[in-house]
């Protein structure tokens, strides 16, 4: 299965991974663009075939995350390639200020929300 070229390092701990099997197992639904495989709750073909759109209560939020480790190096080991399309000598271009950030939502913010959204759900159910 394709990623959208996407990869994420980290460790889930806890009862995490049954958060992120819990998500993993929603159905998927295109809601266009970049949204084109989103994990609903609550929400089924026949809500999207009679044109229902879905709302917050369909949707997975992430509302914690927790750093247990931010060292840079976390795996000494590793080598990876240096990068030789930085040029470190030039100055940075500075940000555009035309105003508009596109829109777009990156995949792992979506997963983050979904996450929190799983973790809060169960929680206040308790």
């Amino acid at each position: 299965m394709q990623n959208g070229g996407f990869t994420v390092f980290g460790q889930v701990i806890d009862n995490g991974m049954d958060v992120a099997d819990a998500i993993s197992e929603l159905p998927r639904f295109n809601l266009g663009g970049a949204a084109n495989s989103i994990p609903l709750q609550d929400y089924t073909n026949d809500d999207a075939t009679n044109g229902r759109e879905p709302d917050g209560d369909n949707f997975v939020l992430i509302t914690d995350i927790v750093v247990t480790d931010a060292a840079t190096v976390t795996n000494p080991d590793l080598t990876p390639v240096p990068n030789t399309l930085i040029d470190n000598d030039s100055d940075p271009t500075p940000p555009s200020s035309s105003g508009s950030s596109g829109g777009a939502m990156h995949p792992l913010a979506l997963l983050v929300i979904a996450v929190t959204t799983i973790v809060f759900r169960r929680r206040k159910k308790r």
